[in-house]
């Protein structure tokens, strides 16, 4: 057979490789060890000083006082090993070892002749397995009866025919739940629960995108992609605003809230719908509907009610009064008219804008705009505390001109709305 020429000729390269390579003297054998001429890097991530050699067949460690090797994976196995002397054995060669000792793991690679070594170590036992594997496996016959691939006619007699036994089928068991994966399904009531829990998560809006932005365009960066935006008839789509950043259902509440409207989030159609808050439609007199259907129906109503028809006349008959005669000079009388008594109009008091020490300004005109009947859309990321407390009397415009000249802000007025933005003046 050619496997025992091969070997024999590996075994005695491997010889003469050893004779040339061995550059370095080893120290003295131990008895029972075997000679260690070849030698190995070692890099420990635990700074411990090991020594590896490489024998013909075995790996010798040398390891400091109080430190134990307990296991050792070289060629993708894990080997035992055995004390002898002041050596730990592994019963292999390896290029590479990863050992782990009482005190930490080192890893041992092969340099020069222990590396070429190793190498011939693993053909040896390559070489050996497969050799073992042939010699075991018996040749069984053909059996009777088996068709020949080609046709009798094609036979060729003179050659004797090879015999070759068929390979033998190994079966290979494969896990259950390889053949059949289980998937785990949940319930549909589950189910549903997970996707309205995942839908409830609200997403997280960094922080304000920009200040003084329209509406809509406001609606449509902080509701979520793909939703659909819906604004009242009272509100104006161009009403500047001003979020925060958070939850995208919190920032919208608290945007609707600063600008007296009133937020509605349908998630099942995916829908935004904003309208006007019963404070805002308080200020517009054109949606008071009922309040102008009562006035026209007050003004259908007469002042005095007709008199009632009857079917005879009352006519009182005069009455004949005699003259009285008096012999007094009767002395004529003027009587002037008393004139009617005019009802002073009600003045209404003035409204006076009232800043309270200690207070921020955009409460103290919050208060006071509502008064006026406006509204107040703070577009500021800061406010102002009132340091000393002040009046100011006047109507709306002069008192925002006032407060535009203590602070840094500047005022815009919406008519339709009655809406009244600050925002910021940039004078400094």
């Amino acid at each position: 057979m050619r496997i025992p020429a091969l070997n024999t000729a590996i075994l005695s390269a491997t010889g003469a490789l050893l004779c040339g390579c061995a550059a370095m003297h080893a120290p003295q054998a131990v008895s029972g060890i075997g000679d260690y001429q070849f030698g190995y890097t070692v890099h420990s991530p635990s700074h411990i000083a090991a020594q590896i050699f490489s024998g013909s067949t075995h790996t010798y460690v040398s390891l400091p006082v109080g430190v134990q090797l307990q296991a050792a994976t070289g060629n993708g196995q894990l080997y035992g090993p055995t004390k002898k002397g002041p050596y730990w054995v592994l019963p292999a060669l390896a290029t590479h070892w990863s050992l782990a000792t009482t005190k930490g793991v080192v890893d041992a690679t092969a340099t020069g002749a222990a590396r070429q070594m190793a190498r011939v170590y693993q053909a040896q036992r390559i070489i050996q397995a497969t050799a073992t594997a042939q010699s075991t496996a018996a040749l069984k016959p053909v059996p009777k009866g088996t068709a020949h691939l080609l046709p009798a006619a094609t036979a060729m007699p003179d050659r004797p025919a090879v015999k070759t036994a068929a390979p033998k089928a190994t079966a290979f068991k494969l896990p259950e739940a390889w053949l059949h994966p289980v998937h785990h399904t949940l319930p549909a009531q589950a189910a549903r629960k997970r996707e309205v829990h995942r839908v409830a998560r609200s997403p997280w809006i960094p922080g304000s995108h920009g200040r003084s932005l329209p509406l809509r365009t406001a609606l449509h960066r902080i509701a979520p992609l793909g939703w659909k935006i819906h604004i009242g008839t009272y509100v104006s789509p161009t009403l500047p605003v001003l979020w925060h950043k958070g939850p995208w259902t919190q920032s919208l509440q608290r945007m609707a809230r600063d600008n007296l409207l009133v937020s509605t989030v349908n998630r099942h159609r995916k829908t935004v719908t904003i309208t006007a808050s019963p404070a805002m439609l308080a200020g517009i007199p054109v949606t008071n509907k009922a309040a102008v259907k009562v006035q026209k129906k007050m003004a259908l109503v007469p002042a005095v009610a007709p008199l009632q028809q009857t079917t005879k006349s009352t006519m009182a008959k005069p009455m004949l009064v005699k003259p009285h005669v008096s012999a007094l000079p009767i002395t004529p009388v003027v009587i002037h008219p008393v004139p009617p008594k005019v009802q002073a109009p009600m003045v209404r008091p003035a409204v006076v804008f009232i800043a309270h020490h200690g207070q921020m300004l955009s409460h103290d005109l919050r208060l006071y705009l509502h008064k006026q009947h406006w509204h107040l859309a703070w577009n500021l990321s800061k406010d102002y505390p009132i340091a000393v407390g002040f009046t100011l009397s006047g109507s709306v415009q002069n008192v925002l001109k006032h407060l535009m000249g203590l602070y840094p802000i500047s005022v815009t007025a919406y008519a339709v709305n009655r809406t009244i933005v600050i925002q910021s003046g940039n004078r400094y």
